[in-house]
């Protein structure tokens, strides 16, 4: 497992899994994610297990309502497909 990376705007991303497929995650691209929210101590907040399984879908680089957090749009980035991804990021990107 690679270090964390840590982008300029505090966003911190690790994959846990790299993903084997070809193409990586950029803007424009719409993305079928399955997700788990926790706090920063560990909280477990909600999953979409929680939620049937049912992933979010976005498109990344979408400001509208439709589109994602900016912390996780900034964190999926880059991403192969299939990979698990640890994202981290301040709380003025994220839901508060």
């Amino acid at each position: 497992m690679l270090p964390p990376t840590i982008l300029p705007s505090g966003v911190t991303y690790q994959d846990l899994r790299p993903g084997t497929g070809e193409l990586t995650i950029q803007e424009g691209m719409r993305v079928n994610v399955q997700w788990s929210l926790k706090r920063s101590n560990g909280y477990f907040v909600d999953s979409s297990s929680n939620n049937d399984g049912i992933p979010f879908i976005f498109t990344v680089g979408d400001k509208s309502s439709d589109g994602a957090i900016p912390g996780l749009d900034e964190g999926i980035r880059g991403a192969r497909v299939g990979s698990i991804r640890r994202i981290v990021m301040p709380p003025d990107l994220a839901y508060v």
